[in-house]
């Protein structure tokens, strides 16, 4: 997705976008890992390649919160709550979440302080 925070991929809207979907996503199954339709995602279903799909890089982003590619198109997480692994996978996704927030007001920093620059 660092190609799209420099117009390469969508610029800094969908960018902006794009970060807060991952962190929707991650966010939602930490909040509620027994629940599947968290844990699957269709890249190709409207919503996520809306918000995520057009941009560079953002399927090897899923890949590194931990979502995997599974039959029928799908990305999945591979361990369910109540299986060994899931508190590394817990682990992971929280540390994730703690990144994306980072990446986020990182990202909003530098907005604000380029539309300074431009005034």
């Amino acid at each position: 997705m660092r190609a799209a925070a420099g117009g390469g991929g969508g610029g800094a809207a969908d960018f902006a976008l794009g970060v807060r979907t991952l962190r929707s996503l991650v966010a939602n199954v930490l909040r509620a890992p027994d629940e599947p339709k968290f844990r699957m995602l269709r890249p190709d279903g409207a919503a996520v390649h809306q918000r995520l799909g057009r941009l560079d890089g953002s399927m090897d982003a899923l890949r590194a919160c931990g979502w995997e590619v599974a039959p029928a198109h799908l990305l999945c997480l591979p361990v369910a709550p109540d299986e060994p692994g899931a508190r590394a996978q817990a682990a992971r996704l929280s540390a994730s979440l703690h990144a994306l927030d980072a990446l986020a007001d990182a990202f909003a920093g530098a907005v604000q302080a380029l539309s300074l620059i431009h005034i």
